[in-house]
Formats: structure tokens, sequence, C-alpha cells
């Protein structure tokens, strides 16, 4: 995993530092330029690390290879590799857009590519692999993105993807997908079966995660779960809003035929939970819902809220 340049700064400051304390005041008046420079050196790294804002470094992920198309750590078959980190930056970027920008088509071009696209910025070795760089971005109407919930952090939402889909865990996999875009599903398995097809494996990690796809029947599974198990569409709800959690934004909604009770969570276009909360908590409501359902899992996404039987 590529060393961040607030993590380089870091150690640059603590080692100046000890080398600072390990000098005897004999030793800072012998050579009181080379101190000096030390000090100075201090000083930039201090003011570089301040400098840097919370936050605003970039999201980082390591994808490695195994298998057929794999020479160890030396070489990788350029068709193969070409192929592969063009589907998983496919399925990164729709992730990454469908989190930010509520109008992302199911397909087509992504709006604004160039500026959410992850970028290859370096090879990883031990196998064969590649370093990959989210840029973060904030929503502007440039973007014509949107203000709610913080945006996902793409890489850590992929490796989490990556680990439940190579499971077979469905409810995790459609709990995951719930806050995703649906493109990201299928890109994400059209890469898992390619990576099967090559008879290859794959592993992606964070600098805090680290999960491992063990072999290619595991990824063939994993593509299949993410492609053919996985379906999306959208349903017309009625019942009593019974309940909303503003923070958390999640749903209760007691089901008019049958009483039934459907939680899910509250799209961020929707806008702040607290409003929604005023607004429509205990109040008879048609509810559009995005729903995913993986095998026999399923999960509701509320996209719109309407008054019924005459609700303020």
């Amino acid at each position: 995993m590529r060393i961040s340049e607030r993590e380089f700064l870091e150690a640059e400051c603590n080692e100046l530092r000890y080398m600072l304390s390990m000098l005897s005041p004999e030793e800072w008046a012998k050579h009181p330029i080379g101190q000096g420079s030390l000090l100075h050196r201090l000083e930039e790294v201090e003011r570089e690390l301040q400098a840097l804002e919370p936050g605003s470094e970039p999201f980082c992920l390591d994808l490695t290879f195994r298998g057929a198309p794999v020479e160890g750590s030396r070489s990788i078959a350029a068709s193969f590799a070409g192929k592969a980190t063009e589907l998983f930056s496919d399925a990164g970027l729709a992730l990454y857009a469908g989190s930010l920008n509520p109008e992302l088509k199911t397909k087509g071009p992504v709006p604004n590519k160039a500026e959410l696209a992850p970028r290859i910025v370096g090879t990883v070795r031990g196998s064969f692999g590649f370093e990959f760089e989210f840029p973060r971005v904030e929503a502007t109407e440039e973007l014509g993105l949107f203000d709610g919930e913080a945006a996902l952090d793409p890489a850590a939402t992929l490796v989490a993807l990556v680990d439940a889909a190579s499971r077979g865990q469905e409810e995790e996999v459609a709990e995951a997908l719930s806050r995703v875009h649906d493109r990201a599903a299928q890109k994400l398995g059209a890469f898992a079966a390619y990576v099967a097809k090559q008879e290859a494996t794959f592993g992606v990690s964070t600098a805090t995660r680290r999960v491992e796809v063990p072999s290619a029947e595991v990824a063939r599974r994993m593509g299949e779960l993410l492609g053919d198990k996985t379906r999306e569409g959208e349903e017309l709800l009625e019942g009593v809003l019974s309940g909303v959690l503003p923070e958390s934004r999640r749903f209760e909604l007691r089901q008019h035929e049958g009483g039934r009770v459907i939680t899910g969570r509250i799209d961020p276009a929707l806008g702040p939970g607290q409003e929604i909360l005023t607004r429509w908590q205990g109040q008879p409501v048609r509810l559009r819902a995005r729903v995913i359902r993986v095998g026999a899992a399923q999960r509701h996404v509320a996209l719109g809220l309407e008054a019924l039987d005459g609700a303020p």
C-alpha cells in the first residue's frame, strides 16, 4: 500500500526530532550549520503537515492478481492486466459516482468521469498488482452533486463488498448494495467473472483491511452472485411511516395491507433526516422505494414520499 503524504511527513518529522534529540551540547557547538539545517527542515515539515487539510487525501486501494496470467511479482500478461484493471476501474467509478450523483443512469456515460475516475499510481509487489487512487471531491454545482450524506469511501466500500460477495453472504451484499448505485454490482460482477475465466484470482486491500479471493471458482461464484442473482427495481408502498431515525437515515413503514413492517435506508436526495422526521413521522404515505434483491436477501431504499389519504 502506498504511503500517504501525511504518513510520509509524520515519519520524517519524527526522524528529525529524534536526530536532534541525540545531539550532545558539544556536537551542537561543533556543527552549528548542520543542526541549523535539521531545525530548518523540521520547521518546513511541520508547516507542510499543518497545511494538509483533514480529509483532503485521496482514497487508496491495492489490487493484486495471482494465477495463470501472473508470473510471480515479475510480470503479468498485458492483455489480462488491461482488461481486468479497466473492469475494476469501471466498478469503482460506478460506486463512487453513484454515491455522489443521484441522477446517474443505469447505462450510458458517467457524468464528470474525469473528476471521479480512479487512477493507477503505482505497482504492488509480492504478487503482481496495482495501486489505485480515488480523488476526494466535494459536492459542487459544477459537478452536479448534492449535499447530503458524506460521500462513501470507495476504496473501503469496494473491499467490504468483495469480502461479502466472495463469502457468498447475500444479506451483507444486499446491505452494501443498498448504499451504492446498481451499476457498481454489475461492473464488479463482470470483473470477477472475467478474472475467473482467465484462471486467475485477486485480492484487494486498504491501509486497514485486506481481502483475498482464494480461487478462480470463488471468483466465478462471486460474479454470479453480483450478476445473475442480483436484481434491482422500484416499488410503491402504502402505509404509515411509523419510524424515522434522522442521523442514521433509516425508516420504518407499516403497510396498510397485512400490517407488514418494512424498514430501510433513506436516500440522501430526499433531504435532511430531521426534516423528514418532522414532516412525515406518523403520517399515511405513499413511499417510492428502490428494492435490491440478492438471492433470498432484500433491502429497501426510500426514494420519494407523498401524502396519502388526506394527510397534511
